[in-house]
């Protein structure tokens, strides 16, 4: 359960580990995607946890080399790119549902912490749809899950990005800020808002 949500986010899976059935792999998919460039097999495992079982094993398999020519690094820009189209796509499939643009943008936003400038409001919003909308991740596993990601996401926007817009933006946020940051940060974005 916990990497079917953890997909949400990243892949979980080192590619060249994975074992699974031919009649398994050829039920879901016909291949490798090449739409999902340098992010084919993220869009696989996210396809077999939508419609068969996956888990890893607590067990060293391989040793792993890492250098400067690996696709992650050389091809990062476009990887980045196909990795959001298949987070996108596995949670509107995950909740049966189109997403609206600007769920788009929350649902990112709320993967990658303060990288976005979207308002903590928007993204609890979602934060609320997914956990409504929810019939296929574990409920109180994703529950979980999610608030940590918002509190992450509260607490970058408001420490590392604009504070908010003017004083009432900022008073408008508080609360979701109590609820996600300790007193030392509070005073943090208190000290950067009056300056």
């Amino acid at each position: 359960e916990e990497i079917v949500i953890e997909l949400l986010y990243r892949n979980a899976f080192i590619h060249s580990t994975v074992m699974f059935r031919k009649s398994g792999f050829l039920a879901v998919s016909n291949g490798f995607n090449e739409a999902y460039k340098h992010a084919e097999d993220y869009h696989i495992w996210q396809l077999f946890a939508l419609h068969t079982g996956v888990a890893n094993l607590n067990e060293v398999l391989i040793q792993y080399r890492m250098h400067e020519q690996q696709v992650s690094r050389v091809h990062a820009a476009g990887l980045e790119a196909s990795a959001n189209k298949v987070r996108l796509e596995y949670v509107a499939a995950a909740l049966k549902t189109e997403l609206t643009e600007s769920e788009q943008c929350a649902h990112l936003a709320l993967l990658h912490g303060a990288e976005r400038d979207i308002a903590p409001a928007q993204v609890k919003k979602w934060v609320d749809v997914l956990k409504k909308k929810n019939t296929f991740f574990p409920a109180e596993d994703l529950g979980r899950y999610l608030d940590s990601r918002l509190k992450t996401y509260v607490r970058g926007y408001f420490l590392w990005n604009k504070w908010c817009g003017s004083p009432w933006q900022f008073l408008k946020q508080w609360r979701l800020m109590q609820a996600s940051m300790n007193a030392g940060e509070m005073m943090s974005v208190l000290k950067h808002a009056i300056n």
